[in-house]
């Protein structure tokens, strides 16, 4: 892990709560070795200055022990730990007062019930009221001392269970405002990002909430409801094997949150009926789904999952619900703005293509001639006696051999070549940067229309486009060519290169 990512991580409980115990300790062994200080007997002195010496080396050891490898639990140790150094200070003072030892107890209750769980000081109420009795034991008076050991174990209890009990409020009140925050900020995300116009970027959006709410994974269902099928269009988090999987409608927690058209919640998946196999073993047990209704009709589902349970409270249920409305009402609104796009866009080819070859038209020439580039080849093709064709068979054959160099011509430009219909007979072809090869295009255009045995020839006439000409002048020029190859015999190509007209 970076060093970044560990700054950012938030701090370990358990190291927490040992720093404070190793921070008791050494002001218990400085309590010590201050109190050894005074004028007093040299064995005294030498005891106390033991005990400093003992606390200091526990608090060294608390701080540096790994806790972070070690369950919660480990640290109840520290209590008995800590009551045998208070036994072992009334010890070597010879009786202690009770407010003393009550200030000790006290202390290491306080410190257990902000550090261990709820009843710890509860169940360590035996060994407060033996460390109290213990120093009584060597001078036979631990009957009479007796009540006054029960009186501060009751104290010290009920005061290290309110602290505990106090954390845990505290902890629950922080988690509660942080899944708020969350809330918040996953329904503000969401109402920024249903702006959008495009479905893909509004499902992808939804499931990027729905992980902001604090689940671990989150995916998007497509419902095809007519040929009884589901898709995963949208995964995060899940497996890989488990995007873009499509199952039957009848199976699934899909297909059940489609059927009841309701939220359900799912705390133990694998074992399910509904479990899709390749979820099965992925550790995810807490599954939330809600249905997602494009006008009425529920078009999709929205999940959540997590590895852990955690109770789907109202708050995240109204949030979860208020996704996957938004998100159905984006979605439909998407398809619609991309229905009319698709619309517009075939309406807009419509007027860019001849209805009989079903090649570009004349308004397609100009936009072809506007998009020309220096080294690109302009062709011209002309159908050599077309009238003729039309004056003897009839015009439906004149249309047919249209249609016919229009199939032609769609089979024999590449892919980043055009080709179009100028007007009557009239064709155009662009190559793309096929300025030093135009008389090669040519030959082969040529010859391709020879092999099909067509009711005629054709001729060609190409020119290559020069920087600082307009497409309107390339145009001319190739016509040039075009009406050089009709006066040499028809059936040919004629053009010139850059260079020769340089």
């Amino acid at each position: 892990m970076s060093a970044a990512l560990r700054a950012g991580a938030a701090p370990d409980p358990r190291r927490q709560a040992a720093t404070r115990a190793a921070l008791l300790f050494a002001v218990a062994g400085a309590l010590a070795i201050v109190q050894s200080l005074p004028l007093m007997p040299a064995p005294d002195a030498l005891r106390y200055q033991a005990l400093g010496a003992l606390d200091a080396a526990i608090a060294l050891l608390l701080a540096r022990l790994p806790w972070h490898r070690w369950p919660a639990r480990a640290l109840v140790a520290v209590v008995p730990l800590a009551l045998a150094v208070a036994v072992l200070f009334a010890l070597v003072g010879r009786g202690l007062p009770v407010e003393v030892v009550f200030a000790f107890h006290l202390v290491i209750a306080v410190w257990a019930g902000l550090s261990l769980p709820r009843w710890t000081v509860l169940k360590c109420a035996p060994l407060f009221l033996l460390a109290q009795l213990i120093p009584h034991l060597p001078r036979g008076d631990w009957a009479q001392a007796a009540n006054a050991a029960v009186t501060v174990t009751v104290m010290v209890t009920l005061v290290g269970e309110v602290v505990a009990h106090v954390v845990v409020r505290l902890e629950q009140a922080r988690a509660e405002s942080e899944q708020r925050a969350r809330i918040l900020r996953a329904v503000l995300l969401a109402t920024q990002g249903f702006n959008t116009l495009r479905s893909d970027e509004v499902m992808a959006h939804v499931v990027s909430c729905v992980r902001d709410l604090g689940f671990d994974a989150a995916a998007l269902s497509i419902i095809d409801a007519r040929r009884g099928l589901y898709r995963l269009a949208y995964v995060s988090g899940f497996p890989p094997d488990y995007r873009d999987d499509v199952h039957p409608l009848d199976r699934g927690i899909t297909g059940l949150v489609w059927r009841e058209a309701r939220t359900t919640v799912v705390e133990n998946y694998r074992a399910h009926p509904a479990a899709v196999p390749a979820l099965r073993e992925s550790g995810f047990d807490y599954l939330v789904a809600t249905p997602v209704r494009v006008q009425g009709e529920v078009r999709a589902v929205l999940f959540g999952a997590r590895r852990q349970p955690q109770p789907l409270n109202g708050e995240m249920r109204d949030a979860f619900e208020l996704l996957a409305s938004h998100a159905g009402v984006a979605l439909h609104n998407a398809q619609e703005f991309e229905a009319e796009a698709e619309r517009s866009r075939q309406l807009q080819e419509s007027a860019s293509r001849d209805d009989l070859t079903g090649l570009g038209n004349r308004r397609h020439v100009e936009a072809l001639l506007a998009g020309l580039r220096a080294g690109d080849a302009l062709l011209m093709l002309d159908l050599d006696h077309f009238k003729r064709v039309n004056d003897t068979d009839g015009h439906a054959a004149g249309d047919r051999l249209l249609r016919e160099l229009g199939d032609f011509l769609r089979e024999a430009v590449r892919g980043s070549d055009a080709a179009a219909r100028y007007g009557g007979e009239e064709f155009v072809v662009v190559a793309r940067d096929g300025g030093p090869s135009a008389d090669l295009v040519a030959a082969r255009l040529l010859a391709g229309w020879r092999d099909r045995h067509p009711r005629t020839t054709m001729s060609i006439g190409w020119a290559v486009h020069r920087a600082g000409e307009s497409g309107r002048q390339t145009l001319e020029r190739a016509d040039a060519a075009l009406y050089r190859s009709k006066r040499a015999g028809r059936d040919r190509a004629s053009g010139e290169s850059e260079l020769q007209e340089a």
